[in-house]
């Protein structure tokens, strides 16, 4: 007579119990997610900066500080600057991840500008990536704040509709995505304002 061992099928029945609490715990506790005033999910990272809104804001519209901050992106090409002045409406520039300018690349354009206050940003024409999220929108949102800049990233879809698989690989991607947004405004923090206490010196 041969005894089945009881053991051996529990990894097996506890295999689609894991797997379900790890997609949950995936989706559960990503940054991308809605905010209670908006009606779709982003990402939303912000920090607060003693400087004003005005500087923070000249600062991030010149692409060629990002070499200085990103910890992401190697540099960024304005591409239609002879039409339209970087930083500006209507502005599109390169986004390259390495010096060579291979292996991850992007495109964005501004459209749409609130000086001293808020950039929207289109992202497209992914190469290179691990993960493509296709187009994507991106702000930068500048609220003063008795005087210093509470700076805002956010990252979202404008058709916010997704196919389950698509939209899992957004949930995943949201983790390095907002680990790298928080990383890029603490150099902005660090930048601006050591360049103010250079000037008040």
């Amino acid at each position: 007579m041969i005894f089945s061992n009881p053991n051996f099928k529990s990894p097996l029945l506890f295999t689609p119990f894991l797997f379900a609490s790890l997609i949950f715990a995936i989706i559960a506790f990503s940054p991308y997610k809605k905010d209670k005033f908006l009606s779709y999910k982003l990402i939303n990272e912000s920090i607060l900066i003693n400087t004003s809104c005005e500087v923070a804001y000249k600062y991030l519209g010149n692409s060629h500080n990002t070499k200085d901050w990103s910890v992401y992106v190697d540099h960024i090409s304005p591409i239609n600057e002879d039409k339209v002045a970087d930083g500006h409406l209507g502005s599109i520039r390169r986004c390259f991840k390495n010096n060579n300018e291979k292996d991850g690349t992007w495109d964005e354009e501004i459209l749409f500008i609130e000086k001293n206050k808020l950039r929207r940003l289109s992202c497209f024409n992914f190469r290179d990536l691990i993960i493509s999220p296709g187009f994507l929108h991106a702000e930068q949102i500048y609220e003063d704040k008795n005087g210093d800049c509470l700076l805002k990233f956010t990252l979202f879809s404008p058709k916010n509709e997704y196919g389950l698989w698509k939209e899992f690989k957004i949930y995943l991607a949201s983790y390095p995505t907002a680990y790298i947004f928080r990383k890029n405004l603490k150099n902005i923090k660090k930048h601006l304002e050591q360049q103010k206490n250079e000037v008040e010196i």
